[in-house]
């Protein structure tokens, strides 16, 4: 399986790369929740312990283009309902708790920590009721923090079948991270998904954006 995995990974790689210059985003109104995937570094820090100096700063631009993505969708949505445009700029918080997706992100413990922090500290531009902080995931059972790709899809997929959840009965996401880890996420969302649909769900249907150097430059495909 792990063989399989590093196929997959590449393939995806490069034909996401192929794609970068042809696609031109959409922000699908009808999006339930928009996940962000941590990544390098935290929201105010470029890295953490050994991680490579070229991923510097990957959690915190997979963060702005996740609450970018959320406010597009959020101005869409008043646009299509007051039947004029409306601009992701002048978006209130009101604005985005009435028409906004959920806003997702399940981290390590200290990356969750610090984007509670940021939330505190008001420089995430989202309502708090809005953002739904994954920390654990259940392993046989048993309660543990996230550590890794896996436990946070894993998490992910035991808290929308939660009637305790916020996430619960979400069917429509949208997916962020950055282009080269979008493969491996799709390759364990595929896998996810299909057991989902085993255990007698409807399969989610997911939107991936691709985040590239800026948290606004990105590229979006259609998966279910």
């Amino acid at each position: 399986e792990q063989h399989r995995q590093l196929v997959h990974e590449a393939i995806g790689t490069v034909r996401l790369l192929e794609r970068i210059s042809t696609e031109i985003p959409t922000y699908p109104v009808d999006l339930d929740a928009v996940w962000v995937f941590s990544g390098p570094g935290t929201f105010y820090s470029p890295l953490k312990g050994k991680e490579k100096t070229y991923l510097a700063w990957r959690d915190r631009q997979r963060i702005l283009a996740g609450i970018h993505v959320t406010r597009e969708i959020t101005s869409r949505a008043i646009s299509i309902e007051s039947d004029s445009v409306q601009s992701s700029d002048t978006l209130s918080m009101d604005d985005i708790r009435q028409y906004g997706p959920l806003f997702v992100y399940n981290g390590i413990p200290v990356e969750n920590e610090v984007l509670k922090q940021a939330l505190t500290a008001q420089e995430i531009l989202l309502p708090r009721e809005k953002v739904v902080i994954l920390e654990t995931v259940l392993d046989h059972g048993i309660s543990k923090s996230n550590a890794n790709t896996l436990d946070q899809v894993q998490g992910f997929y035991q808290s929308i079948v939660s009637p305790e959840s916020k996430l619960y009965g979400v069917e429509k996401v949208g997916v962020v991270s950055d282009v080269t880890a979008i493969p491996r996420i799709l390759f364990y969302l595929e896998k996810y998904n299909s057991e989902h649909v085993s255990r007698g769900h409807l399969g989610l249907r997911f939107w991936i954006f691709a985040v590239c150097d800026d948290p606004k430059a990105l590229i979006l495909s259609l998966l279910y």
